[in-house]
């Protein structure tokens, strides 16, 4: 593997995982670019597309904080998301329900999205004690509503939840780049309540995973993470 791209929402999120790969020495020879790709889908297609026009990363690394809708997991876990789903896509009926590209027969209106709804990413790390595998939902508005988020966990089966992974892997797989995304958890999705985050925890532990990653090249798999 020659080189890889960190790309992260905001800078917050890439300047902790870069600082601590630039402790290192071992990881420092390597061939690493970084994107701050912008908070949101639409910003994230954009500025990763412009890249990818002009060059081609052997690997590309998407990392960031997340939700996570299980309440029992700890503040500050960290996971690789190896599917994932534009959550929101879809149209809303006259009872206010949800109808999903896959009951439209649409899906195949959006490459890459399987009958469940998800992509999947064309890349993992193979050491899952370290970094379990997990399902994502990337949405345009987080969720702080207890009855839309007990509604849209009802509908779809996700474990984290971020605002980036989705546009970010539906593009490498436009461009057939391989993608591992890392998400660190932050928070749980329940009624809004910022004093119970811990961003400071998820960088730090989304940082160390990520030298992890980067110093255990053997363990990156280019293929599909095993169901």
């Amino acid at each position: 593997m020659k080189k890889i791209l960190v790309v992260a929402a905001t800078q917050l999120e890439l300047d902790q995982v870069m600082g601590k790969v630039q402790e290192y020495s071992d990881l420092q020879s390597l061939d690493v670019s970084t994107l701050v790709s912008g908070v949101g889908m639409v910003s994230t297609t954009y500025h990763l597309t412009r890249y990818l026009s002009n060059q081609r990363p052997d690997l590309i690394l998407n990392v960031g904080i997340a939700g996570a809708f299980h309440q029992e997991v700890p503040l500050g876990s960290v996971f690789q998301v190896t599917k994932d789903c534009f959550a929101e896509l879809g149209a809303e009926d006259k009872d206010g329900s949800f109808i999903s590209l896959q009951s439209m027969h649409l899906e195949s209106a959006v490459s890459f999205i399987d009958s469940e709804g998800f992509m999947r990413t064309s890349a993992y790390f193979s050491d899952f004690d370290r970094l379990p595998s997990v399902a994502g939902a990337t949405v345009n508005t987080v969720h702080g509503y207890e009855p839309s988020i007990e509604k849209f966990r009802n509908r779809l089966m996700s474990d984290v939840e971020t605002m980036e992974g989705a546009a970010a892997l539906y593009t490498s797989l436009q461009f057939d780049v391989p993608m591992i995304q890392v998400r660190a958890i932050s928070n749980h999705v329940t009624a809004r309540n910022r004093s119970a985050w811990n961003i400071p925890l998820a960088l730090e532990n989304l940082a160390s995973n990520c030298v992890h990653i980067l110093g255990n090249p053997s363990m990156i798999r280019m293929a599909k993470a095993p169901e």
